[in-house]
């Protein structure tokens, strides 16, 4: 039972502390807030993380991690490489347009801090670059997907476009000339670049 509620202190924390910095701002939130929206002592935010920039990085490490595990999970299910990518894009797209306040905090406030990459927190981004790795290997072993083509680069061509989707779709809310100008859903966004991927990756005879 105590274990229980540790960890569900643990998450409320986590929870709040995304919602906080969300409205706030990484720099501009402090412990009260995120205590309050929890409904804990400021203390009790300590005994669970050191500072702002750990409960940011725990963040990013345990969100990412929780979907590289689904994604892990759900490619399994399927032998075809395209609907392999399909279900990393989708379902990558999709927590975070269900979480506006986290899809915030990834691409925008994650980069106020200064302690992100010398943290553990970049193995989450190197598993998720290495499952679109194994998936384009893989298309490419069975012949479906073209051989001249380096698999980490798509891998990272990927993963840096559907940050940029996501950084445009939270920013429309806050620059009205983006929103005017790219006011696209993240679903074709990402439709389309599904497509691009498709066309580029198969081979010429298909």
């Amino acid at each position: 039972m105590a274990k229980q509620k540790s960890v569900a202190t643990r998450e409320s924390i986590l929870d709040s502390a995304t919602k906080v910095f969300a409205k706030t701002g990484f720099y501009r939130a402090k412990a009260l807030e995120i205590a309050q929206k929890a409904n804990i002592a400021v203390g009790t935010i300590y005994n669970y993380f050191k500072s702002k920039d750990d409960i940011l990085i725990s963040i990013f490490s345990e969100r990412i991690g929780e979907l590289n595990r689904s994604l892990r999970e759900a490619i399994r299910k399927t032998d075809d490489p395209d609907e392999k990518l399909a279900i990393i894009l989708d379902s990558t797209i999709s927590i975070l347009e269900n979480d506006r306040e986290l899809a915030e905090v990834v691409t925008i406030e994650l980069r106020q801090s200064t302690k992100f990459f010398s943290s553990t927190a970049i193995s989450s981004v190197i598993e998720l670059l290495d499952i679109i790795t194994e998936v384009v290997r893989e298309g490419q072993q069975r012949g479906a997907y073209r051989a001249d083509v380096d698999a980490r680069v798509v891998a990272l061509t990927m993963l840096g476009i559907l940050e940029n989707l996501i950084h445009v779709w939270v920013l429309g809310d806050k620059i009205p000339e983006m929103k005017s100008k790219y006011d696209i859903s993240l679903q074709n966004g990402i439709d389309a670049f599904k497509q691009l991927i498709k066309d580029g990756l198969h081979r010429e005879s298909e």
